[in-house]
Parts: C-alpha cells; structure tokens; sequence
C-alpha cells in the first residue's frame, strides 16, 4: 500500500532544507518497503529528493533533505513491503 503525506502550497525565496527522523525496522529483514520524500516543481511535476528501501535499523536515523527555491509542495511517500512486519 503507498500512504502519502503531501504539505500545503508554498512559496520558497530561495533553497531549503528539511531535517527529519525515520524509523525503518523489519524483523526478517524481507518485507520493508520504501520511504521516499519528493518535491513538486511547476515546470519538472514530482521529483524524488531522497529515497531509502530494506530493513535500515531498529532505531531512528536522521536524514536532510535540500529543496530546490522552484518547490512549491513537499510529499513524504511509503511504500509498504509485501508483509506485515514491516515498521515505518
């Protein structure tokens, strides 16, 4: 199943940057799916800044992503694995 998080409408001045957490953990190491965060952009549509996939730890990493100034809205999107003990 693909869940979406998708940010308002905005306007940048200029490039920018989002910290944030993530938690990836699959005990059997087989069913984790992938996380990935996008940026839309008028002329370019949907664009993958980060994107991670597979069982990363059983703990919280920290990643940051730049924005480019010509993003306009922002999507956190996970893909879920094919079973259920995939954590996100």
């Amino acid at each position: 199943k693909l869940h979406q998080l998708v940010s308002p409408l905005f306007s940048l001045q200029q490039d920018a940057t989002l910290s944030f957490y993530y938690h990836m953990h699959d005990d059997t190491g087989l069913n984790m799916g992938t996380l990935s965060v996008e940026a839309f952009e008028r002329a370019n549509g949907w664009l993958t800044l980060w994107s991670q996939s597979g069982h990363q730890a059983d703990s919280w990493l920290h990643k940051t992503v730049v924005f480019p100034a010509s993003t306009i809205q922002v999507r956190f999107s996970g893909l879920t694995g094919p079973g259920f003990s995939s954590d996100m």
